[in-house]
């Protein structure tokens, strides 16, 4: 809840969200609020940093993959997911493309 609260101080800037989106801490509620904002959801460092986050549910990470660059993608199908269907769709995603 402090982090969704951190969240809405018009403030903020991309580095402290990149943070947040980093904490363990970090919350459903506070994932869904930065992928609903324009100017953090179209940060790759953001978008990382929350797809390295093991808290973040799989549908969100599953959401945030195909906007990440092929250069991000590849760690993960490597074996750097949290998850196995993660691992299992960025692994698509690079023999994909």
């Amino acid at each position: 809840m402090l982090l969704f609260a951190l969240l809405k101080n018009p403030r903020l800037g991309i580095d402290e969200v990149a943070r947040i989106a980093k904490s363990p801490a970090l919350g459903h509620q506070a994932a869904e609020l930065i992928l609903k904002t324009a100017a953090w959801c179209d940060n790759v460092d953001v978008l990382v940093a929350m797809i390295q986050n093991p808290k973040l549910p799989l549908h969100l990470a599953l959401r945030i993959l195909p906007a990440l660059p092929e250069s991000e993608v590849r760690p993960i199908a490597k074996g750097a997911a949290t998850s196995a269907a993660l691992k299992q769709a960025a692994l698509r995603r690079v023999t994909a493309g």
